[in-house]
């Protein structure tokens, strides 16, 4: 829907940031996603982007068989069934990365992962404890940036803690999902709108997402 799909450029200045939102009443109902890939281009004279993001619905089994174990604390884990799974394949200003969320129904967030290349080679991952996140983290040695990500061996690891937490029981997102909650929430018309909190490292920031109507242009 149109409403939906221009809220859904808001992701693009969040994208590569390690970031988790608290998402408060989105009511949200998978059956309103209609998509399962999306894609954006764009080239404005110096500027260009290229953004696929893939929807899928995994089994349970393979979403816990896919989080992270954290050395130090309690991992968030799925209990609905399907779970969800969004790759996000994109390519800004010579950086290429490419980021898998997992999440269930509700937005709740799990684990993130994203591999950049070229001006940039890491993997990160993102595992979601019950009190912040632990994190790991893959880079190319001196002598290994012309390898393959999967022969990186420069590895980095640990726990943070947010200082202020939500409420017990709220749902935890991460702004990758964005592509899933605007389209499974109830914003239906210009004025419509639902509230939710980003975490970053530096704090915790609120973000009020309102649709708005749109126009063409040729």
């Amino acid at each position: 829907m149109p409403i939906k799909i221009i809220l859904l450029l808001l992701l693009f200045s969040l994208n590569g940031m390690p970031l988790l939102v608290h998402a408060q009443e989105a009511k949200l109902d998978p059956s309103r996603v209609k998509w399962s890939s999306l894609h954006y281009k764009t080239y404005i004279v110096f500027f260009s982007m290229n953004v696929k993001a893939r929807l899928k619905q995994i089994p349970l089994a393979t979403s816990k068989t896919a989080l992270l174990t954290p050395k130090q604390g309690q991992g968030a884990m799925p209990k609905a069934d399907p779970t969800y799974r969004i790759d996000l394949d994109s390519k800004i200003m010579g950086r290429k990365s490419f980021i898998s969320l997992w999440f269930d129904p509700s937005g709740n967030a799990f684990q993130r992962t994203q591999t950049d290349t070229g001006s940039k080679q890491r993997i990160k991952t993102y595992r979601i404890l019950e009190n912040g996140y632990y994190s790991h983290e893959t880079k190319p040695k001196k002598n290994e940036t012309d390898l393959p990500p999967n022969k990186w061996t420069q590895i980095g690891e640990g726990n943070k803690t947010f200082n202020k937490l939500p409420p017990a029981g709220v749902t935890i997102t991460e702004p990758t999902a964005l592509y899933y909650l605007v389209s499974a929430s109830n914003l239906k018309k210009p004025g419509d709108k639902f509230q939710e909190y980003i975490f970053t490292k530096h704090g915790i920031y609120q973000l009020n997402l309102h649709a708005v109507d749109y126009k063409e242009i040729e």
